[in-house]
């Protein structure tokens, strides 16, 4: 069972498994943030007032993202314990 990436929570960790969008240049977008199928991503923070989540790449030597919610409601994951 996937979930929406923004339902995670702060500290939370979950494993992308697809893209709900299929525009070239959003799939392109999230390629170059590594935000593709099989990556795992650990939540860090969850801005209020639909803000940005900031996320952390696992492998991606401490690397953040932020992305905004419509970015993370298009992605599906799966949560990891």
């Amino acid at each position: 069972e996937t979930i929406a990436l923004a339902e995670l929570a702060v500290g939370e960790v979950g494993r992308i498994a697809r893209v709900e969008d299929d525009d070239p240049a959003f799939l392109r977008y999230l390629d170059e943030l590594g935000l593709v199928p099989g990556s795992v991503v650990h939540i860090l923070d969850v801005a209020p007032f639909s803000g940005p989540i900031t996320l952390q790449l696992e492998g991606a030597e401490g690397e953040k993202r932020m992305i905004g919610r419509p970015v993370a409601h298009a992605l599906r994951v799966e949560r990891v314990s």
